[in-house]
């Protein structure tokens, strides 16, 4: 995706071992996105990075600023 327009849903991982988790993707500041994932996840660190999915396509991704 080359600039995220509107809210998606999609799931994503903030660990390469970690099971992905349903979250909503949606645009925020400049060259920016806020993740709301639907249940809550364990030491998200800024930092870290986090990618996304619709089923098995990976749609994207880049490094956590917060975890507010």
């Amino acid at each position: 995706i080359e600039k995220l327009e509107k809210p998606m849903k999609v799931t994503a991982k903030i660990r390469y071992a970690a099971k992905e988790a349903e979250a909503e993707i949606r645009p925020y500041e400049e060259n920016k996105i806020e993740v709301i994932f639907k249940e809550g996840q364990r030491a998200i660190t800024p930092g870290q990075s986090v990618v996304f999915y619709i089923e098995n396509i990976l749609l994207g991704g880049g490094k956590i600023s917060s975890n507010v």
